[in-house]
Parts: C-alpha cells; structure tokens; sequence
C-alpha cells in the first residue's frame, strides 16, 4: 500500500497485484488506505468500475456460452468440417464416376458400366481425370457439413432430443419423428449452399469440360450468364437433401442405438458401418431426383425441368432415372462412413477435453473470476 501512496498514478504492477491473491495480505495489512487523498481516491473509484464491468462481462460470456439451453454448439460445425474433408477426399473419384455415367444419353452411349467408365478414363487421359473439380466440393463441402452438423446439433437442442428421458437405451418413436425432423431442417439450410458447388463441380466433371480450374468456370458462367444462373435446379436440390438428410440421419441413430453401446465407446469400425450404411441409405430413396437434377445442372438447352424429365423419360425410359446407382452407392459408403467417423471421433475428443462441457441446464449460477471478487469485496469492505 506504501506503494499506492508514493505515486498519484495506478501503474501495470498494481493491476498485477491487485489479481493476485498472494499479495492481498500486503494491501489489507496497511490500515492506510483510509488515508488516501481525493485524488487517489478518486482513481481508485474508477479503477473499482473498472474491475467490475470486466468481471461482469467476463461473467455473461461464460453463462450464456455455457448455461443457456440455445448456445449454438461450436463443436458440431468445427466436426462437420472436418468430416466434409475427410468424405470428399476418400470418394472423390467415384462422383466423377457417377456424374459421367448420368449425362449420357441413350443415343451415345459411351460407358457400359462403372468399371468400363473407370478403364476408359485410365486410359484415354489420366488418374488426375479422377479428381478433376475436386477444389470447389472440397471447399465447398467442409463449409456445408460444417452448416449441415451444426444445424442439425442445435435444432436437436432445441427440440430437447439431449434431454435424460430421450437418452434410454429403447428410443421411442416419438424420438426419431424429431430426429427426422431436425435432419430435414439441416438439408434444406444445406440445399441452399449446395446446389451452386455442386453446379460447377457437374459441368468441371462432364467429357469435354474446357475448363482449366474452378475458378476458370465460374467466372465463364458469370461472364456468359448472371449470378442467378449459378443456383440453377436449387430446388431439386431441396427436393433431393429434405428427405435424404432426414433419412440419413435418423438411420445412422437407429443403427447405432441397435449396437446397444454408449456412444463413447462405440468403436470406430462400428462408426464407420453405421455411416456407409446410412449414406447408402439416404441415396437409395432420392436417386431418380439427383439424376434429373445433374442432367438439368449440366445440359443449359433445358429451359425447364419438366421439359428435362419428359424427355429423358420418352427417349430413355425409366431405367435413366436409376443409372449411375452402382458408382454413387460405390461413392456413398466410404465417403458417409468417413464423414460420420470423423465427426463422432471429433465430438468424443472434444468431451474429453472438454468435461465441464456435460453441465446441468438449469443450473443458474453465474461464474466469475474470484480474483475479481477479491479486490472488488476487498475495497467495498475499507469504504
């Protein structure tokens, strides 16, 4: 307290001192602080205000970070994104297997099937021919299941599925109606940023692609069209990702409740399986509309996609609309099975780490610094 009283300005050190609860023994002991002139006084006033608003704020960001019930969790859109990277990467080759099986038309056939497509690419250019595009949907993809994981984990939250009643080894089936629901909620947020990054990943893939890079074909079709042209077939996109997702998500849940093992200790061959399969799953029931959808993001001559659907239908017949199955399915597994791993891998670290993360909602106490506290009960207490 000497200290104080040698100078009329509060310095750094006594910033330092007045945290620390080792030193609080020397400021209490000197009776002093009564003695203080107007002035000192008056920097002492401030400097109290001072702590408390910074121990008032410090105290709201951690409640609502971590005792509201509608914090947006973080964890699930950092996991997403990793995830995104990870499917992409381990099936890339099989969606350009998929996008060239589905543009061909019955009149030039050039493929037979997935293994014909395959030797056919080695052959007349290259392995990289596998991976061409691949920079958009790979950026593109860590940003969308990034939205995608952590729209579902909060719209979880917010029907109350993390609730003790639903965390019972039997679900009811009232569980997976709101598991279903919140998974369509996430694929129509996703459709909307989909449906562009898959547009030009479609027209990099097809034969004949001109294109030297991503970018080369975006700025090509803001140049000859507009940016309105960039979302073309959104809504077969919304069409297609409402019921895949739901699917998608409620199937993965159901096949990893039938393990009957905590989700922590689920293993990772476990994880993997439940994906595959969940992904097979999700394209098995929307197919038919991703192949009009491809065929009406790739060909512009389309003004419509009834027009795009009548005439594949009368010159192809049904079988168009499932053509292409057997490399999405191919592509489906391992990139769903990498996607699920990985975010569930992601989430149990992060639990881990983090363990103060599992905290009772209804709590209401609000935390705060205790070094704070000190100085702020400690003056209040000499005033």
């Amino acid at each position: 307290m000497k200290r104080l009283m040698q100078s009329q300005d509060l310095g750094l050190h006594d910033f330092i001192n007045f945290l620390n609860l080792n030193h609080k023994k020397n400021y209490l002991s000197d009776n002093s602080v009564i003695n203080f002139n107007t002035t000192k006084i008056t920097q002492v006033n401030r400097f109290h205000n001072f702590l408390k608003r910074i121990n008032h704020l410090i105290a709201l960001k951690l409640y609502f970070a971590k005792r509201s019930k509608m914090d947006m969790d973080l964890k699930s859109f950092i996991g997403g994104c990793l995830g995104g990277f990870a499917g992409i990467v381990s099936s890339y080759p099989f969606d350009t297997l998929k996008v060239r099986i589905q543009n061909q038309h019955r009149h030039e056939l050039k493929y037979s099937g997935s293994m014909d497509c395959l030797s056919l690419i080695l052959r007349k250019e290259s392995a990289s021919a596998l991976y061409k595009g691949m920079s958009s949907p790979l950026v593109g993809s860590m940003f969308i299941n990034a939205v995608l994981f952590g729209v579902e984990e909060n719209v979880r939250k917010m029907l109350h599925l993390n609730d003790p009643k639903y965390r019972t080894s039997d679900k009811t089936r009232e569980f997976y109606e709101l598991y279903a629901v919140s998974g369509a909620i996430a694929g129509l947020t996703q459709s909307f940023l989909l449906s562009p990054v898959e547009l030009v990943k479609i027209r990099m893939q097809i034969p004949g692609c001109h294109y030297q890079s991503t970018w080369c074909c975006v700025k090509d079709i803001l140049k000859n069209h507009n940016l309105r042209h960039l979302f073309r077939g959104t809504w077969l996109t919304v069409l297609r990702d409402v019921p895949a997702v739901s699917s998608y998500f409620v199937s993965f849940e159901y096949i990893c409740n039938s393990y009957r093992i905590s989700r922590d200790n689920l293993p990772v061959l476990h994880l993997l399986m439940a994906g595959g399969i969940a992904g097979c799953f999700s394209w098995l029931i929307t197919y038919p509309i991703d192949v009009i959808k491809t065929r009406f993001q790739a060909d512009e001559s389309y003004s419509s996609v009834k027009e795009c659907l009548k005439k594949a239908l009368s010159t192809e017949g049904n079988k168009v609309l499932f053509r292409g199955l057997a490399p999405t399915l191919l592509r489906a597994f391992p990139n769903n099975a990498a996607v699920f791993a990985t975010v569930n891998l992601f989430n149990r670290l992060m639990n881990n780490l983090d363990p103060d993360d599992n905290y009772e909602s209804n709590t209401t106490t609000i935390p705060s610094y205790p070094n704070l506290h000190f100085f702020i009960d400690t003056y209040d207490m000499h005033r």
